[in-house]
């Protein structure tokens, strides 16, 4: 059976193969499942794909931790695009390992081939480098935001569920 999904990310096959399952259990028909699945839509700040200011947003602000970002920020570099941009958002509640793994996010990014990398919050702008965007705050990405000229750009846009990332799109 051939699935086309709405899901950005193929981390997300795994998610789609356990749907499947789950139907399976319940007796539910590969055909009903496989249409349940093709007809979801995200609009839930998760794999969300938004169209704005001629601009493609990948929309996935509802929660951040290392593996979910690094995941996102490695599937975003494998999408053909003209121009590409990340806008990252700090990841919240990792105590001590906070500033090791915003550094290594920030390594990660750098190392990728992104026309812009941007990152926010106070976290992320402690450990900024000479390469890419910081700002502390979310006020201040914002007004960066709205002056820029975002015709032809696929854009990540990641953060922690505090960081309320998708306000730029607003």
């Amino acid at each position: 059976i051939e699935i086309k999904t709405n899901l950005i990310g193929d981390f997300n096959f795994v998610n789609i193969a356990c749907a499947l399952k789950i139907g399976e259990y319940f007796g539910v028909s590969d055909e009903k499942a496989a249409a349940a699945i093709e007809s979801y839509l995200p609009k839930n700040n998760r794999s969300q794909v938004v169209d704005q200011r001629g601009a493609k947003f990948i929309l996935d602000a509802y929660n951040a931790n290392p593996s979910s970002m690094s995941l996102a920020v490695n599937n975003f570099a494998q999408i053909k695009a003209n121009k590409k941009m990340v806008i990252l958002g700090d990841m919240f509640e990792m105590g001590d390992h906070a500033a090791v793994e915003h550094k290594k996010m920030i390594d990660l990014v750098n190392g990728l081939a992104f026309e812009q990398a941007v990152f926010c919050g106070e976290e992320f702008f402690k450990y900024q480098s000479d390469k890419g965007l910081y700002f502390k705050t979310k006020e201040a990405l914002k007004n960066w935001f709205d002056a820029q000229d975002l015709t032809n750009y696929t854009i990540l846009l990641k953060g922690s569920r505090g960081m309320a990332l998708e306000k730029l799109l607003q």
